[in-house]
């Protein structure tokens, strides 16, 4: 994928509520804390933060979501091809073996992982 294709994901801005899915049941801390974060930046209007226990109800969403959380869930092929509208797949912690990062590029969606205390995993 080209540079250019790449780089619509973020040029471009959201015209609409971005979306953040919350994908699994672990580190319930994880999420508490982003909506937390987004309540105290006054953010809630403009990012809707959606929490998805199961991998069912998270592919049944993928076609909606801009961002993309995975909580000890591996994001594969198949989530990431149905997640037409996903820019960034953002773990919160070290890792990124559950991501299948050759699917993201080849969709130009970026990955990031956050290896830092109060992320909810990284402590």
């Amino acid at each position: 994928m080209s540079i250019a294709a790449v780089a619509w994901r973020f040029q471009t801005p959201l015209r609409q509520t971005c979306k953040v899915l919350c994908a699994g049941s672990h580190f319930p801390a994880g999420y508490h804390y982003t909506k937390q974060v987004l309540v105290e930046r006054n953010l809630v209007n403009n990012v809707q933060l959606i929490r998805a226990a199961t991998e069912h109800e998270w592919m049944e969403l993928a076609p909606t979501v801009h961002v993309a959380i995975p909580f000890m869930e591996r994001f594969h092929s198949e989530f990431i091809h149905a997640a037409s509208q996903l820019r960034l797949i953002q773990q919160m912690g070290v890792g990124l073996e559950g991501v299948d990062i050759d699917a993201a590029s080849q969709k130009g969606i970026a990955v990031a992982n956050i290896p830092a205390y109060g992320t909810g995993n990284a402590q």
